[in-house]
């Protein structure tokens, strides 16, 4: 009698034990993943003109600079961390977005004549999506092969130059 409620006691500290850390996973899980892609801030409840060629002008440089550290990705040295370096920048700049979508209120209850800039938004917000893919890809599949090859060519420029 008393070894049955013994192995029920156990079994009943055992899967609240088990929920427990179960359910702390998740929520840790889920705050980094909330952590990394940010929150917007509470939309602005007057949007003018003037915020909207404000927006405009933003959202241009916004994807420019995605533009430019993009194409800095498979020149930079070493390729294979530069996951790692793109990860420590992008949260910034999706602060940044995210800040941007809160003042024209591009993410919800957007004005009528801000929905093209609502859509450059999207489109923006999910370029960035596949440009961080993009660049994890690439540094764990090639940038070890380009790092590789650099070396392989410094290594030759330098046998040429010390051959008699």
């Amino acid at each position: 009698m008393w070894t049955r409620l013994l192995r029920i006691g156990v079994w009943v500290v055992y899967l609240a034990g088990s929920g427990f850390l179960g359910v702390a996973l998740t929520w840790s899980v889920y705050q980094s993943a909330r952590q990394s892609v940010g929150l917007p801030p509470p939309p602005n409840p007057e949007v003018s003109r003037s915020d909207l060629q404000v927006c405009g002008d933003s959202l241009a440089s916004l994807s420019s600079e995605l533009n430019d550290h993009l194409r800095a990705v498979p020149i930079s040295v070493p390729a294979a961390t530069q996951d790692d370096v793109w990860q420590a920048w992008i949260p910034t700049w999706r602060a940044r977005l995210l800040a941007l979508a809160g003042r024209c209120r591009l993410i919800e209850n957007t004005p009528p004549e801000a929905l093209a800039l609502r859509d450059a938004y999207a489109d923006l917000n999910r370029l960035q999506g596949l440009y961080t893919t993009h660049v994890v890809q690439f540094a764990r599949e090639i940038g070890k092969t380009a790092d590789e090859t650099r070396e392989a060519i410094t290594r030759a420029q330098s046998a040429v130059r010390s051959a008699p």
